[in-house]
């Protein structure tokens, strides 16, 4: 009789590599790290191959290893699948909820938007994971990601949630010492706060003409919009900020607009999810939590 490959063992393989080490895979799947060993351990022996290196500081693939981790992937992501799907067997909302947005986006908007829902389905429980690197849904094991910007084409289902803006601003004080700019150009004599996934390198904001751009010079760059918004209430300098956040600043006047023709155009922001989660019961009741909250919230522009 032909032998059957023992396809949750492949799953561990790949949650081993995914994670970096069998503890943490362990950790991600929610069992004890003997198991996931014994299985990896029995699926080489069944294949009469070895799979992985290990040392006592790291592991890594073997050349079989590495063919192998494309169809343990696929193994992997079917079974994150089917237990979404499970997780909308009952007809409310229930299990766990994972989800991911910028560092920003979730402080302002996702944490009430979390509380309320919590507070209205008891059965439920949220994982939330915010990061300014774009983290893949499947191979996470998320269930929502809120994107901003263009979205690269994917089987992923995408909502359209708003549109938001960037404004430069600056405290009435720094204006005062150092004058109002009046063009982009005149930015090369200011000092500038930018926000900053990869701080050291210059941004490029691709509405601005690229003369422009290769003068400025941050004096700060930080890769949390927070952080530059209180620089630039300290009167640090200028700093182009999304429109949500400087918006209570600018209506209290701790803030002042400057170079207003020269917002970032409105950029849109989705909601991205699986299909195989459509109808799911918990994820259309996270929806509609979050659309309620956008509605009263500063984030989205009018």
């Amino acid at each position: 009789m032909k032998q059957v490959m023992d396809l949750e063992a492949l799953s561990y393989f790949g949650q081993v590599l995914q994670s970096g080490s069998f503890s943490a895979a362990a950790r991600e799947m929610g069992i004890p790290r003997q198991r996931v060993h014994r299985r990896v351990a029995a699926l080489e022996r069944d294949l009469g191959l070895r799979l992985l290196d290990r040392t006592t500081r790291s592991l890594r693939p073997t050349s079989a290893g590495r063919r192998m981790f494309s169809h343990a992937l696929r193994i992997l992501e079917e079974s994150h699948a089917a237990k979404a799907a499970l997780r909308g067997v009952k007809d409310h909302p229930s299990g766990t909820f994972r989800v991911t947005s910028t560092p920003i986006f979730g402080e302002m908007v996702l944490a009430p938007v979390i509380h309320d829902f919590l507070q209205s389905w008891p059965e439920t429980r949220v994982e939330a994971l915010f990061t300014m690197e774009p983290e893949p849904l499947l191979e996470r094991n998320l269930d929502l990601a809120i994107r901003f910007g263009r979205l690269q084409d994917s089987s992923l289902i995408s909502k359209p949630l708003g549109v938001t803006q960037l404004r430069w601003v600056a405290h009435p004080d720094y204006l005062a010492e150092h004058g109002t700019p009046k063009s982009l150009d005149d930015l090369g004599d200011h000092e500038v706060l930018t926000f900053n996934r990869r701080p050291g390198q210059e941004p490029a904001w691709s509405w601005s003409p690229k003369t422009t751009q290769a003068a400025l010079s941050s004096r700060f760059s930080c890769t949390l919009e927070t952080v530059i918004l209180r620089s630039c209430l300290k009167g640090l300098g200028v700093a182009l900020l999304a429109s949500a956040l400087a918006r209570p600043h600018l209506e209290a006047g701790d803030l002042v607009e400057v170079l207003e023709k020269h917002r970032s155009p409105q950029g849109e922001f989705h909601a991205v999810y699986s299909g195989r989660l459509s109808g799911n019961p918990t994820l259309q009741a996270f929806l509609e939590t979050l659309e309620a909250h956008l509605k009263k919230s500063p984030w989205c522009e009018e």
